[in-house]
């Protein structure tokens, strides 16, 4: 396994490069003063963060000089204190020297690479490392010809297979059963390790309908146990099971949970929830729901109390099927769906591995220390210097850069909104001017109205047959209602409120204001909102406390992205920077 070091997590160091390089074109829109504060922040965090990677720098030559079987044995000791990563380090270690080992020691190396495996797939949920590591342990010690250490290899072979063949469509768990057989059959020395392959063995034939399969090693297990414990009531149930009385079969089952429950840790809890999982598919079997539910639960909650995640897609496929029987089709649904988010949680936690520096415990980091720390202090200095030079001076340029164009910016904007501003003046003179002289227009007789269907009022397509004199009337009819009338500022302002003020209708309306607008009534609308949400935000003193979600609806745009959208379009600015100018402005009179 090749370690964390300096190339590495230097590396790492400038992926955040890109990352750093948009904050900085984000800050084009703010003051100067905070593209400093950025710069400056983002400055202290490389220097940080380069510290942080030659301080971290370390080197395991101290724990290579150590035998395999003290590997293995800080391995094991690793693993008992939750600390997996340094697990991995030593069985890492171990494991590679299997090509090389002699024969004294090739026994050591399998059982390294054996727990190798393991760790992959128990607190990685790397399947694929799993399965490499376990096949190479299955190899070299069917050469060495150790039927112990092939028993446990076999077990977790079997527990790898259950893991895919249960996730797969279908009951074909050979593969699984297979090497559980075998498990049992290198008949393990210890007896608690031999009730555990059973255990697993005679579950998993209950759990997915293979007990015919495994018959004959319950018979041979029973034969060998005239005590009864916790496995031979499930060598029971399986036997109850294949006669179809499930009803003997779930009280075998509760006898042998009743024996599990005398017992505390949490080797006995995973049997626990196993068997609570298997008798909740045993209730299924006589029609007893409910109570399967709550066997259920019990299974979930376990799996929660002791961290199993793994359990988590078992009880989500089972309440799906629970609700899917119940004609329950959205809880099903939904608990389908959760099923795939832990399945999915499971392979996502595989890349978490690769993400996480491996924390080392503190006699590494002693050792590294007495060998590397007056070697290595000289270069990690000069490398640092070099690369906050080079840092220094790359974030220096980019500041001068986005300095001039947050200029540039600034400027334009500011050109932008006093061109708004004529704009906006322009139009309110011409009004003015058109009020004054323009005389009551006779009412020109139109034909009677044709009836208007609801949703597609604004899609009428133009008609340009009509009379041209009558058709400039109806428009000059309509700029008066939107230039002079508040209603249009009103959410609820539509084609037929507007053809109930032109006194028209629909189809003359929608004729004249694409022939002398070129565009449709709600583009219209809009820009005479935009307009008018241009003035009140101009207006600082009785709308300078507005937001501009509440200047959008006082115009009557309710939605935000529209607003922005249109706002953007019609005068270059955003919304936001507009009332910045115009506050700016406000302060400056």
């Amino acid at each position: 396994m090749c370690l964390i070091g300096k190339k590495t997590l230097s590396l790492q160091v400038f992926l955040v490069f890109p990352y750093t390089l948009q904050i900085m074109f984000f800050a084009l829109q703010v003051d100067y003063k905070r593209i400093v504060a950025v710069v400056s922040v983002i400055l202290l965090c490389v220097m940080a963060m380069m510290a942080a990677v030659f301080a971290g720098t370390t080197y395991p030559n101290k724990w290579q000089q150590l035998s395999t079987e003290e590997l293995n044995k800080k391995g094991r000791s690793f693993i008992n204190n939750g600390q997996s990563d340094s697990a991995l380090i030593c069985f890492s270690i171990a494991a590679g020297r299997l090509g090389n080992a002699r024969d004294n020691e090739r026994k050591a190396c399998i059982s390294a690479t054996f727990w190798l495996g393991h760790l992959y797939q128990v607190h990685y949920y790397n399947y694929q490392k799993a399965a490499d590591c376990l096949l190479i342990a299955q190899q070299a010690a069917t050469e060495l010809g150790d039927s112990t250490l092939m028993a446990y290899i076999y077990h977790e072979l079997g527990c790898l297979y259950l893991q895919y063949e249960s996730s797969h469509e279908g009951d074909d768990m050979s593969l699984t059963l297979g090497n559980f057989k075998k498990a049992y059959w290198c008949k393990a020395q210890n007896d608690t390790v031999r009730d555990l392959f059973m255990f697993n063995l005679v579950t998993t034939g209950l759990q997915f309908g293979q007990v015919k399969q495994v018959l004959e090693e319950t018979h041979d297990y029973c034969g060998q146990h005239h005590q009864p414990n916790y496995v031979t009531h499930l060598c029971h149930a399986a036997w109850c099971v294949e006669q179809q009385d499930y009803h003997s079969a779930i009280q075998s089952v509760d006898s042998s949970l009743v024996l599990i429950k005398d017992r505390s840790g949490e080797f006995y809890a995973r049997l626990e929830i196993v068997e609570r999982y298997l008798k909740c598919i045993l209730l299924n079997k006589v029609h007893k729901p409910q109570e399967a539910l709550d066997e259920l639960e019990q299974y979930m909650q376990l799996c929660r109390e002791y961290g199993l995640k793994e359990g988590y897609p078992d009880y989500y496929s089972m309440l799906s099927k629970f609700y899917l029987e119940q004609g329950n089709l959205v809880k099903a649904n939904e608990c389908k769906v959760k099923y795939y988010e832990a399945v999915d949680s499971l392979t996502g936690l595989t890349q978490l591995f690769y993400l996480t520096k491996a924390p080392l415990v503190f006699d590494l980091q002693k050792a590294n220390e007495e060998v590397y720390v007056q070697k290595m202090k000289r270069e990690r200095m000069t490398q640092i210097m070099w690369i906050v030079a080079l840092a220094a001076l790359i974030f220096l340029a980019l500041m001068v850069m986005l300095y001039h164009r947050n200029k540039q910016l600034a400027e334009s904007y500011r050109l932008l909104y006093e061109q708004n501003l004529e704009h906006l003046a322009h139009l309110e003179e011409s009004r003015k001017m058109v009020q004054e002289l323009l005389q009551p227009l006779p009412q020109t007789q139109e034909p009677e109205q044709e009836t208007e269907q609801s949703g597609v009022e604004d899609k009428v397509a133009p008609n340009y047959d009509i009379d041209e004199q009558l058709l400039q009337d109806i428009y000059q009819r309509v700029k008066t209602v939107m230039e002079n009338s508040p209603e249009i500022y009103d959410e609820s302002f539509s084609m037929s409120k507007l053809n109930t003020m032109v006194g028209s209708n629909v189809r003359y309306i929608s004729s004249a204001i694409s022939r002398f607008a070129n565009c449709d009534f709600k583009a219209l609308l809009n820009q005479y909102r935009i307009q008018e949400a241009c003035r009140r935000m101009n207006d600082v003193e009785h709308y300078g406390r507005y937001t501009i979600e509440a200047i959008a609806k006082s115009v009557g745009v309710t939605s935000r992205t529209s607003f922005i959208q249109n706002f953007k379009k019609q005068t270059g600015l955003t919304p936001s920077a507009y009332f910045k100018f115009a506050r700016k402005k406000a302060e400056e009179n």
